[in-house]
């Protein structure tokens, strides 16, 4: 008897707390963004339930998850002003997620079902392709029972060396603002030409596996870049290589090419139409033009000039030197000539093979760049103290972590411009899928 009234009270209980979440969110939502909102009914629900009674769904801890991985200091005190899953529940969540070097099958399966749902230009895609440098550390996983910090290129060979380098592959939507990393892979110092130029031409085959339809590889101009580009053929005229007869674009990450016309442009100068024009043209300018009181060039420093150590990484610092309004300036204050840059023949060539074939009406060239791959970077330096070079766990712990995040932040000062692109895959989808099978297959 007693037990029974004990049910019927939490039942109770349960309905009104129900009721008084549905109320609440709807009034909330006239006041609250839609995140703000769930996490205020969320706190409401679980207030009112005894601490070993609360059940937490996959978006709320993917949410927890994100305020854990941001900063596990800080998520102490949060706990004690909110209701927030413990860090053991956290760590369970993701334990299935199995990340192994190479194309995940998981994750690839997990791609064509969503694929699937997807419209004819949400399938059009770019391949975003970057490396990330390491530290050298060698562990051993009891788990699976493998050794992990030895160059790992899958399909390719494992071999001796330690890796001290991480090359990603990631695809992103070229109409829709979707982004997903897709493999990784361990080398020992840049990935060689050769197996660089296998893995990408496999990224390609992979990509149109799952139905998508990659029509770029975008890329920095690495010097290993640049020499698979010449063997795939690749110039300024012919800006596209094929695979399996069906074209595929290649072209180097923009903001990279800003940086490199700076550096040239510091290092050796330009010619344009016989005339030469150098730094020391762009020192002289900003000398008269801080002299003035009124200034053309308002956001030039000396900081542009002189590049103190770290500077020459910033794009912001270059875009800003190669700008219009320093370009008008130049022209107005020293008579200078104008130094013009033609169209990207990739973008015309890209741009017309996607209206003609694909009837696309425009062209997102703010899709065409690494900030996606630069911005997830990011993310994994700042999971964690002393991350800026991460060895292979750690690398591998913080991209798990981050592809099941439901906040995706950069860090303060990185070098791209934040997006606002959606992982294609939920933390339910993603530890549904994974298990530990997988792994052993590859074994």
């Amino acid at each position: 008897m007693r037990l029974s009234n004990e049910n019927e009270s939490l039942t109770n209980d349960l309905c009104q707390s129900r009721i008084l979440t549905s109320s609440s969110s709807h009034s909330l939502r006239k006041y609250l963004p839609n995140a703000a909102c769930k996490f205020v009914c969320t706190q409401i629900r679980m207030n009112r339930l005894p601490k070993r009674g609360r059940k937490w769904t996959h978006s709320e801890k993917s949410f927890a998850l994100s305020l854990y991985h941001t900063s596990k200091k800080a998520y102490s005190p949060l706990q004690k002003l909110f209701v927030l899953p413990s860090s053991r529940t956290l760590s369970r969540s993701i334990h299935n997620v199995n990340i192994q070097p190479g194309f995940n099958a998981n994750i690839m399966d997990l791609f064509k079902i969503k694929v699937n749902s997807m419209a004819d230009q949400e399938k059009l895609s770019a391949i975003l392709v970057g490396e990330i440098a390491i530290k050298k550390f060698l562990n051993y996983n009891p788990t699976y029972d493998i050794v992990e910090g030895l160059e790992d290129f899958v399909s390719l060979g494992k071999t001796g060396p330690f890796d001290d380098h991480t090359l990603v592959f990631m695809l992103c939507g070229l109409t829709k603002k979707w982004k997903q990393p897709i493999a990784y892979y361990l080398s020992n110092g840049p990935t060689k030409v050769h197996v660089l130029q296998h893995l990408v031409i496999e990224s390609v085959h992979q990509a149109r596996a799952l139905g998508l339809k990659p029509k770029i590889v975008v890329w920095d101009q690495g010097s290993n870049n640049r020499a698979v580009t010449q063997r795939l053929g690749v110039s300024s005229q012919d800006s596209y290589f094929f695979v399996d007869g069906e074209k595929v674009f290649l072209m180097f990450d923009p903001p990279h090419l800003i940086q490199n016309v700076r550096s040239n442009l510091k290092k050796y100068g330009f010619t344009v139409s016989g005339e030469t024009v150098s730094w020391s043209h762009m020192e002289e300018f900003y000398k008269q033009d801080s002299a003035t009181p009124i200034r053309f060039a308002t956001k030039l420093t000396k900081k542009h000039i002189t590049l103190p150590r770290f500077a020459n990484l910033s794009v912001k610092l270059a875009t800003q030197v190669l700008s219009h309004t320093v370009s008008c300036s130049w022209d107005i204050g020293n008579g200078e000539t104008k130094i013009s840059t033609r169209r990207s023949i990739c973008y015309r060539k890209l741009w017309t093979d996607l209206h003609q074939n694909c009837k696309v009406q425009f062209l997102l060239t703010s899709r065409l760049n690494q900030d996606c791959l630069g911005n997830l970077f990011s993310v994994i330096r700042g999971k964690g103290v002393h991350r800026y070079k991460p060895d292979c766990r750690e690398f591998k712990t913080a991209f798990r972590k981050t592809i099941v995040d439901a906040i995706f932040v950069a860090g303060e000062g990185t070098n791209c411009q934040e997006d606002v692109d959606s992982f294609l895959f939920t933390l339910e989808l993603i530890s549904s899928h994974s298990a530990p099978s997988a792994i052993k297959s590859r074994l």
